[in-house]
């Protein structure tokens, strides 16, 4: 004896009016719209005459580049389905990235792998900046100026050059030669002639930024020309780092200089490139941005060989096989929607980032879960490509005559009852006890998805 029911009473959701037999039939009739298309096509290929050894061996040369382009094309997408895998080692599911709020600031990558979420407050005084000095410029074909010399100290030894006007015939050339001998001395300083509407003018640059790679230029060439003259003073990058507690809140935090605009941040797992003044929050969290790029390449790769087969689909019954497989969804098509994965009319997927991006603010594990759970999008299109990669050659180059019977039955009026799959016979056989909880289980995922 049992006892009814009033789901509604106890502050349950009844049953949606879409169910599990309602969503096959209307992959199977999407399916049938596939299959239909291919039906004339099959129809107007004619037998190759056996007695042609050229063009026998020619349909074999043709069937071997496409078994090998499938093969190609299956173990893509099924490696593509694996980098999402919650259950490969270090996958994209489980990897942590650092960004950064303000990327015109400071720009961030791991180092290490990070372990744990962090959030650090960054405000950049100044970057570091590498010694410039430039001439004042002069015509370029002009005769070159009086004879001197001048002297470049660095860090890494001195040097005086003296000018020889005579060996040269114009400003041009001359400020050429002396880039050209100031690079060879390997200083640690670039020189380079520059030209400008008919004027020249020589520029020195420190190889690398900080003050303790600025230069010194003295001489009586220098004075005449203004190349002592500093157009850039090298400086030292000046920035704070704060940290937040397990209390959300911000520490004092530290002031740090640096020579590089290349620092280190958090322990040294995070490397930061300082851009400008300014200020960023750089965040350890789930690498967003990582698996919605694997998601888009896992899409794209799905699309290709969707299209792949399509083209190939009257080679054999092994291709009508693998695209009803691939024809099938393979997760729920609501929570496929929810990660921004929409199924098109022609068996393609279309990925929107923004709505991923947006899902993984509001739930990142339920998020995760359905791009790479066990019964996730991933999975199901890994156990699909899987299962193309352990079709047999022979099905998939077999006669056309069994390809068309196959698609002639596939077309028939009663598909939807024989690819159908009730889940409400099978509980209904079972007893009015098993159907109540069928219709419980049913009301409790409404409540939670």
């Amino acid at each position: 004896m049992y006892m009814a029911m009033n789901i509604s009473s106890i502050g349950l959701n009844p049953m949606r009016s879409v169910n599990w037999y309602n969503m096959a039939a209307m992959n199977n009739v999407k399916l049938a719209q596939v299959f239909s298309k291919k039906m004339d096509a099959i129809a107007n290929v004619k037998p190759v005459p056996r007695t042609d050894n050229t063009v026998s061996s020619s349909l074999r040369k043709d069937s071997q580049e496409f078994l090998k382009r499938y093969e190609q094309s299956m173990t893509r997408l099924q490696q593509a389905a694996k980098d999402l895998s919650d259950s490969k080692v270090n996958g994209a599911a489980d990897q942590m990235a650092a960004t950064s709020t303000a990327k015109d600031v400071i720009g961030v990558q791991a180092t290490g792998k990070l372990t744990s979420p962090a959030e650090y407050q960054v405000e950049v005084q100044q970057v570091a900046a590498a010694q410039t000095n430039q001439s004042n410029s002069t015509w370029g074909r002009g005769a070159p100026l009086e004879g001197g010399s001048f002297t470049l100290a660095t860090k890494e030894g001195t040097a005086e050059i003296k000018i020889d006007p005579t060996a040269v015939k114009t400003n041009k050339e001359l400020y050429s030669a002396i880039a050209d001998e100031i690079n060879r001395l390997d200083l640690g300083v670039t020189a380079e002639m520059q030209e400008s509407a008919g004027k020249v003018s020589l520029s020195l640059t420190s190889a690398e930024t900080g003050k303790e790679n600025g230069f010194t230029i003295s001489g009586s060439f220098a004075e005449k020309t203004g190349l002592n003259q500093t157009k850039q003073a090298a400086q030292d990058a000046v920035y704070t780092v704060k940290a937040k507690d397990a209390n959300d809140k911000l520490d004092e935090g530290k002031e740090y200089t640096s020579a590089s605009n290349k620092v280190s941040i958090g322990e040294d797992k995070i490397e930061a490139t300082l851009k400008k003044a300014g200020t960023s929050t750089v965040k350890v969290g789930e690498d967003v941005e990582g698996i919605a790029d694997k998601l888009d390449n896992l899409v794209n790769t799905f699309n290709d060989t969707v299209k792949f087969l399509d083209k190939n689909a009257d080679r054999g019954t092994g291709v009508l096989y693998q695209m009803r497989r691939m024809a099938q969804l393979p997760t729920g098509e609501k929570a496929m929607n929810l990660v921004g994965i929409s199924a098109n009319s022609d068996g393609t997927y279309t990925f929107d980032r923004d709505v991923f991006t947006d899902a993984m603010e509001k739930n990142s594990s339920l998020t995760k879960e359905i791009v790479s759970g066990n019964y996730g999008f991933a999975e199901g299109i890994r156990r699909s490509a899987q299962a193309g990669v352990n079709t047999s050659s022979a099905k998939l180059v077999d006669n056309m005559k069994e390809t068309q019977n196959i698609i002639n039955r596939l077309t028939q009026f009663n598909m939807m009852n024989q690819w159908s799959y009730s889940p409400m016979g099978a509980y209904s056989k079972a007893g009015a006890y098993n159907m109540f909880n069928y219709f419980t289980s049913g009301a409790m995922m409404n409540m939670y998805i």
